[in-house]
């Protein structure tokens, strides 16, 4: 009997059907399970997270009395510096993206609170079609603890959570990518701005162009967003903030803001108990936008946050 043959009844013991099947499907569910548990993959998302996350576990947090929380609308509109020198109280912007959603501003909250500090008011800004978005769980269970995350999202989304193949795939790209850095297409910090760096492409230098056929005509409110607004809510009263509400900056040709804040005042507004909420809608013109039609463009970053200061002033407390 040769080494060959040897090595395949051996194999063929150790490794039946039976177990090769158990042992694929551990390898597909474990896996995953896992990588996701590391955290060792970097994701669009992530950068911006972990960006905002630094910034609260640094030791100058302790002495930040307003937090700027919300998606891209947000964190490409106010600077934290000028609205610190405007309102007299020490600002952090800790803007992520659309995609975490409501669940994304708690979760940052609740970071910004985990040890002792000064936040006594919370800004919280979203772009205006947040509201027909469905439920954002990844963010619950990205941003709080594994018992929190089954109280609020389930068993079910928790484990599709961290058994999602999708995560082997994303840790090979990060690998390639670190070989091969020219094939990388992924978000920047322009720590600058104070933010993912935009695009070259954008409106104010005519490299993009409002789609007529794709503009924002009716706000539409989602069951997940309005639970979503609940637990919003619940943590601003758990740890009495004060608490303000206001919709992101948008491209002056996409919307009919007439009918839009109609829909805010019908639809939106009643949905916000605790929160202060604004309703008012700024729309800028062309040549102030950036790289998409929620975005100013970062030369008029100033400009808008004083637009933003004037219409909270009354509201802050220092």
């Amino acid at each position: 009997m040769n080494l060959v043959n040897s090595y395949t009844l051996i194999f063929k013991k150790l490794i039946t059907p039976k177990k090769f099947v158990w042992l694929l499907f551990l390898v597909l569910i474990g896996l995953p399970t896992i990588l996701n548990s590391i955290g060792g993959y970097e994701t669009d998302n992530n950068v911006i997270k972990n960006y905002q996350l630094n910034k609260i576990y640094s030791d100058d947090f302790a002495k930040i009395e307003t937090i700027i929380v919300g998606d891209s609308s947000g964190g490409n509109a106010i600077d934290k510096k000028l609205f610190t020198n405007l309102s007299g109280t020490k600002t952090e912007n800790l803007s992520l993206t659309g995609s975490w959603g409501l669940y994304g501003s708690a979760g940052i909250i609740e970071h910004s609170l985990a040890k002792e500090n000064s936040v006594k008011n919370v800004i919280i800004i979203q772009t205006l079609d947040i509201w027909e978005r469905s439920k954002s769980y990844e963010s619950i269970i990205e941003l709080y603890d594994l018992y929190d995350s089954i109280k609020e999202v389930g068993y079910r989304k928790t484990i599709e959570f961290f058994t999602n193949p999708k995560v082997v795939w994303w840790n090979i790209k990060n690998i390639i990518i670190g070989f091969i850095p020219t094939i990388a297409i992924k978000k920047e910090i322009d720590l600058k701005n104070d933010y993912i760096l935009q695009n070259k492409k954008k409106f104010s230098n005519d490299s993009l162009h409002i789609d007529k056929h794709n503009t924002f005509k009716k706000i539409k409110l989602s069951k997940g967003k309005k639970h979503e607004i609940l637990f919003l809510e619940k943590v601003c009263v758990k740890h009495s903030l004060n608490c303000i509400f206001i919709n992101g900056p948008i491209h002056k040709q996409t919307i009919n803001s007439k009918e839009i804040l109609k829909d805010l005042q019908l639809k939106i507004k009643p949905q916000f108990k605790f929160i202060k909420y604004y309703d008012h809608i700024f729309s800028y013109p062309n040549h102030m936008m950036g790289d998409n039609t929620d975005h100013i463009d970062i030369e008029f970053k100033h400009t808008v946050t004083i637009d933003y200061y004037n219409l909270l002033k009354n509201d802050l407390s220092r």
